[in-house]
């Protein structure tokens, strides 16, 4: 009876983080199905490269992941098209990736703060990355930074097991997980580095076969990709030819995309780009906070009494390691770069709970505890007024010299519903219509953009033309504009909450100016189908 219960008490801190993820799962699918907003720009575009490998596939090319180069890596948007099985929708890809990242999050997390501390500080690590607001956020979306992070975290917890490459099993585990997090995110390396550094330094470079099957494995995984696109990768990194063209990030309700040249990325204002951003906008003060204490904590018990088997150097070079290298690595400053950085955040912020006195145990898991469940309602459904302090100086907008408490800013805030694109496109596609242009001059808004705009329409079945000419539409292609609200003319097919028109123009005549002659909506097609219901869900 006693074996059965100590059985049960072993079991328990597991089970506690497999509530945590499927908890959090729950939270996000029940967002994904509430808000039915146009995706915003870069969801858009990582659903178009989703459904287009979903198209090559259908048509036969298996290989299209490989051989088409669509600027990124392709595995998360493979993991999309496996959201896309049976019936192709924008939320598949978004659920897909949920179920997919998600867990490998909390088991690297759950891993790495096991080993470095104890399984109760892996469960506090697994909330701690669960309730991290810009985490929540960016799985709301089909973007590739919370895979990138997921696969950080597998990656420091294979490494870490590997005993410093010792266990040659976990060594190549750990490069299968480096693998395949640059094969999510070009930018992966730098999560890594530093970690495998200080494994190295500490003893790693005496054990060639476990380095070998570490390397082996993370070649063979990434390998072939990486160099394939080596020129247009060196290129993108603007390390040739520093900083250059872009377009401006909108993913988030976050400062657009700062570029930055070569030189500079070495300077100490990038530095402390991402430095504020921890405060402002990846994890606010209160989880801040809980990471500056643990860091100190790691770090005086470390010099304190030295031990091989504390973890300390390997998270905190590996976390600065994340920071700098991205800095530096990368041309342009936006703060979910940096989200990688969150196992060693996670397991650095909540370790040092489960090795004080109980009272402090206690009261330290509580305020984590409310923490969390308060970043979590607030990225889900938007509540609240930001509480933030403004330093002489602050930037408007930036996260410069300013601390943020509270937010439900930085984050798509709760769902939402938007004009019903995917039936209005579907009625076109049953009036004859095949093809769809944007014209992006004007459909440039967070949730009205060209890319989600492209993506509802390959739901509805309807194709881009393979060359566009705004002055030469064919009778079987709409062009899709916003215009702003006016009475004396008749009305549209949908609208924006603000009014804003949304109007389709079907071609078939060489016109050098649309007029109001020119909309067109599908037979049958009552405006208010398609009315804006924006609101909350």
């Amino acid at each position: 009876m006693r074996g059965t219960a100590r059985a049960v008490r072993r079991a328990e801190p597991p089970i506690v983080a497999g509530a945590l993820v499927i908890l959090f799962l729950a939270s996000t699918m029940w967002w994904v199905g509430a808000d039915s907003r146009v995706p915003d720009f870069d969801s858009g575009k990582h659903l178009n490269i989703a459904f287009g490998f979903r198209e090559a596939f259908g048509d036969g090319r298996p290989f299209a992941w490989l051989l088409d180069f669509t600027r990124y890596p392709p595995l998360v948007h493979l993991t999309g098209v496996l959201g896309t099985i049976g019936d192709l929708n924008v939320d598949g890809p978004i659920i897909a990736h949920n179920l997919v990242f998600v867990p490998l999050l909390a088991l690297g997390c759950y891993g790495a703060a096991s080993i470095a501390h104890d399984r109760t500080a892996g469960v506090l690590a697994v909330m701690f990355a669960l309730g991290t607001p810009m985490l929540i956020n960016q799985f709301h979306s089909f973007l590739l930074d919370a895979p990138a992070a997921a696969m950080a975290a597998v990656a420091a917890w294979a490494l870490l097991a590997s005993d410093r490459f010792e266990r040659v099993g976990f060594s190549a585990l750990a490069g299968v997980a480096v693998g395949l997090g640059t094969m999510a995110k070009q930018t992966f390396l730098p999560f890594v580095a530093g970690l495998i550094l200080v494994v190295l330094i500490r003893g790693g470079w005496r054990s060639p076969r476990g380095v070998g099957a570490f390397a082996g494995a993370a070649l063979l995984v990434a390998g072939p990709w990486v160099v394939l696109y080596l020129p247009e990768l060196v290129d993108q990194s603007g390390v040739s030819s520093g900083a250059s063209g872009g377009t401006p990030d909108s993913a988030t309700l976050l400062p657009p995309l700062a570029q930055v040249g070569l030189l500079d990325r070495f300077g100490l204002d990038n530095l402390a780009f991402y430095g504020w951003n921890f405060v402002n906008f990846q994890f606010l003060v209160p989880l801040t906070v809980f990471f500056v204490v643990g860091t100190v904590w790691a770090l005086r018990q470390f010099f304190k009494s030295p031990a091989d088997d504390d973890f300390t150097p390997e998270l905190v070079i590996g976390g600065l390691g994340a920071l700098v290298g991205t800095a530096v690595a990368i041309k342009f400053n936006d703060p979910r770069y940096t989200l990688g950085c969150l196992v060693y955040v996670a397991v650095l912020g909540t370790g040092w709970i489960t090795q004080v006195g109980r009272r402090l145990r206690l009261g330290a898991t509580v305020a984590l505890v409310a923490v969390v469940a308060l970043n979590t309602a607030t990225v889900t459904f938007g509540v609240g007024d930001t509480v933030r302090v403004l330093f002489s100086g602050a930037p408007p907008g930036g996260p410069q010299r300013q601390v943020t408490f509270y937010s439900p800013i930085a984050s798509l805030g709760g769902p939402e519903r938007g004009p019903a694109m995917v039936e209005l496109f579907e009625a076109a596609r049953a009036d004859g219509l095949r093809y769809l242009e944007v014209d992006s001059a004007s459909a440039n808004r967070l949730f009205f953009n060209s890319d989600g705009v492209y993506s509802l329409a390959a739901v509805a079945g309807l194709d881009r033309q393979a060359a566009y000419d705004i002055h030469a539409l064919g009778p079987d292609v709409a062009l899709v504009l916003l215009r702003a609200p006016a009475e004396d003319e008749p009305a549209t097919c949908a609208e924006l909450d603000d009014g804003t028109r949304i109007d389709l123009v079907r071609g078939g005549d060489v016109f050098a100016k649309i007029d109001a002659r020119d909309f067109y909506c599908p037979p049958g097609w009552r405006a208010e189908q398609a009315a804006s219901l924006r609101g909350p869900a």
